[in-house]
């Protein structure tokens, strides 16, 4: 059921969902120019999700911290 844009799943945590062939290509064109956070809100995936397949991608990932 489409809900502003997106659809909401019957029940199935969104870390458990297969990547897409877009949404490798959006994280493809985004690694190493966005930072990690930013990447994975725009993909809508947990920044753990987002690192694990940058990796399994072999990309860079730009991790930004917080602290001083």
């Amino acid at each position: 059921m489409p809900v502003a844009g997106k659809v909401i799943r019957d029940n199935m945590p969104r870390w458990k969902e297969n990547w897409t062939e877009q949404e490798v290509a959006k994280l493809r064109s985004m690694a190493g120019t966005m930072s990690l956070a930013l990447i994975a809100k725009e993909l809508d995936r947990t920044t753990g999700a987002v690192l694990a397949k940058a990796a399994e991608e072999k990309l860079t990932i730009v991790v930004r911290s917080s602290r001083a």
